[in-house]
């Protein structure tokens, strides 16, 4: 817990792992199965949760299981098991976030790493999450969260806080410590005050001094506020007499070389180098997913498959643009195929369609692919497939739809064209076209995955210009163009 700007959520990245350049430290690890959840809700918005959790079954539960009983089950837990057969994009912010949860507790992670949880929520729905987090943390596992300022009654539900300020450590322990604490360094909490309210102002203000002093009382992280020993003018007139505490050192949690960490390092068996050689082999061919490649491929095809067959609009709007774009071509060069002497307009006609399938494919995955990386990425990080089973269904469940597309447009320049009616000619022109339509939905969706919609809508077309610049002075100039061009 923080103000804007403290490192909550770079700190919340560095633990889970998901962000790995930058980070400097020691972590100990006990390889239990966690999950990520972001601060947005990112899901498939075509599909039920009932065909959400279903994909997560079939993806994250190894072996054959019954996956209608843990979807029941956990959605019961959730309760949204009402809104089972309710599409994504239809729920509440609420209900998306506990959507989220239940997608990842099919797998029963022992950790959970929530990133602003209650961001956007009103006061009585982010109330209901974070009891949810208190309930799956009275069930055996660990939640660890980051929230910005929580009212009251979310703050007395949490069980252990960590307050930074400008990437230091000012508080760590029960929140109940927090008002003894701050008057055990001189700071009274109005009574009838929110003590988080309090804290993040005292650690938002322009004075380093209070963040320096804060932070050498904990040690920079280093203790823990369990048990503190007031004084007793202060012990008197404090609402929490009856649990005393004090300063106390952390030993339960690594940052350096501790008491605890050193006893256990020389109890631990000395183990031949052979053997931590043959474990690191073993853990680079284990694979961390719970499902072969093929049953992710297989299942991502099934997924995206049905969100093409169900964005009608979508296949509509692509299907009369190919249709007008076509006319519109066959027109301009109207039976020009059949004149020798229009050589320019064959080079033109030529350059056209190529213009077309370029431009088209390229923008598509421009526009539509950024919403889905962070889905993808995050999915990726919490193990539920890899990359290539991704790439490799993304692309061959499109390619129906492409090559439908594809052969409408062709057909109809072809025809307006004049070409001659040879199947062979025809289908090395088709062929040709939907090479050229690949090349650029790759490139695009190159693009798509680096840049976001804005940015990558003005490279898009800046960097496929010089390819076909590059074309149309290859056409008959080939000798001509310089090494370095190539």
């Amino acid at each position: 817990m923080g103000p804007s700007g403290a490192g909550k959520s770079s700190l919340l990245n560095a633990i889970s792992g998901y962000r790995k350049s930058g980070v400097e430290g020691t972590m100990h690890l006990n390889r239990k199965a966690s999950c990520y959840i972001t601060q947005e809700d990112h899901h498939q918005p075509l599909l039920s949760v009932e065909e959400l959790m279903h994909i997560a079954c079939q993806l994250k539960v190894k072996g054959k299981a019954n996956y209608e009983e843990t979807i029941t089950d956990v959605l019961s837990n959730l309760n949204l098991n009402h809104r089972r057969n309710v599409t994504a994009d239809r729920l509440s912010g609420g209900e998306r976030k506990r959507l989220s949860i239940a997608l990842e507790m099919v797998a029963n992670p022992s950790i959970f790493f929530l990133d602003e949880p209650t961001s956007g929520l009103d006061e009585v729905t982010a109330a209901t999450c974070v009891r949810l987090f208190r309930d799956l943390a009275k069930q055996g596992r660990t939640v660890v969260c980051t929230i910005h300022q929580p009212s009251a009654s979310i703050f007395a539900l949490f069980d252990h806080i960590y307050v930074i300020a400008r990437g230091s450590c000012v508080f760590q322990g029960s929140p109940k410590a927090v008002v003894p604490f701050l008057s055990h360094v001189h700071i009274e909490c109005p009574r009838h005050y929110n003590p988080a309210d309090f804290i993040i102002e005292v650690c938002d203000s322009e004075s380093n001094d209070v963040i320096q002093t804060l932070s050498e009382a904990m040690q920079n992280g280093k203790a823990i506020c369990t048990k503190l020993q007031l004084p007793s003018a202060i012990a008197s007139t404090s609402t929490l007499e009856e649990e005393p505490s004090s300063l106390e050192p952390m030993t339960d949690f690594v940052i350096k070389p501790t008491v605890t960490s050193m006893i256990l390092e020389q109890q631990r068996p000395k183990v031949s180098t052979l053997v931590q050689k043959m474990k690191q082999i073993t853990r680079f061919f284990h694979s961390p997913h719970a499902v072969s490649g093929f049953v992710q491929f297989w299942v991502l095809f099934r997924l995206m498959w049905t969100k093409t067959m169900r964005n009608r609009t979508v296949l509509w709007i692509q299907l009369v643009h190919h249709i007008i774009c076509a006319i519109f071509i066959g027109l301009i060069f109207l039976n020009a195929a059949n004149d020798g002497a229009r050589m320019f307009d064959h080079l033109k006609f030529c350059l056209g369609v190529c213009f077309f399938f370029c431009y088209t494919q390229v923008m598509v995955p421009i526009l539509a692919y950024p919403r889905e990386v962070k889905l993808v990425k995050k999915e990726c990080f919490n193990r539920w497939y890899g990359l290539f089973p991704y790439y490799l269904a993304l692309t061959l469940s499109r390619l129906p739809v492409q090559i439908f597309l594809n052969v409408i447009f062709t057909m109809l320049v072809y025809w307006l064209a004049g070409l001659p009616a040879e199947f062979f000619r025809y289908a090395l022109f088709t062929v040709v076209g939907l090479i050229v339509s690949l090349c650029a939905e790759g490139f695009g969706l190159m693009i798509g995955a680096t840049f976001n919609v804005m940015n990558g809508s003005a490279i898009g077309p800046l960097t496929i210009a010089p390819f076909l610049g590059l074309a149309i002075y290859g056409f008959d100039f080939a000798p001509q163009i310089p090494a370095i061009m190539l």
